[in-house]
């Protein structure tokens, strides 16, 4: 089964060119619930310590909301993507999640890690044509190193294969200090 996860955080709407069918999961990661909203999805759960959402909704019987505490141990996002595995996904769609807070952008990098680790099929639409310049700016500017392992994350965007490989060489580029780092 393949889940949509809708996050917190920019969305740029002309990236996302996949969109849930009829037995799809959509689940919405506390804000994400806006971003879906304004995408035009109807959600299946919402997920969250609900901080960071403007109104919960209230008269929605099909809508499964699914409230955590504030202090824990994983984000929201985390938790949803948790949530679809537990429910039977196979192929996560991860939609927004990039240009808020650092620390949740590095987490929700290192979620497409894990889920390649895990034989999961994971697509982010939006990473490799809108925010890696900009993230890889803010980590220069903040003198974080950061490690990409290309060979293990499962990103894949429309095209042939010479072309992901030539995104694949843009993207590790982005990243590349001025002093050290190669390809």
């Amino acid at each position: 089964m393949k889940a949509f996860i809708y996050t917190g955080g920019s969305i740029n709407k002309q990236n996302i060119t996949e969109h849930p069918k009829a037995g799809d999961l959509c689940i919405a990661a506390d804000s994400g619930y806006t971003n879906a909203l304004e995408l035009g999805v109807k959600v299946d759960i919402l997920l969250g310590d609900m901080d960071s959402i403007d109104s919960i909704p209230k008269n929605d019987d099909k809508l499964e909301i699914l409230r955590v505490p504030a202090e824990k141990d994983f984000t929201d996002t985390q938790l949803a993507v948790n949530t679809a595995l537990e429910r039977g996904a196979d192929e996560i769609v991860i939609i927004g999640g990039l240009g808020g807070r650092l620390d949740h952008t590095l987490s929700n990098l290192a979620i497409l890690e894990d889920l390649a680790d895990i034989g999961v099929t994971s697509v982010w639409p939006q990473l490799p044509a809108y925010d890696m310049q900009d993230l890889a700016s803010l980590c220069r500017s903040l003198g974080l190193a950061v490690a990409v392992h290309t060979d293990r994350a499962v990103t894949m965007t429309h095209g042939t294969p010479q072309q992901v490989r030539d995104l694949v060489r843009r993207e590790f580029d982005t990243f590349r200090m001025m002093e050290g780092g190669s390809w």
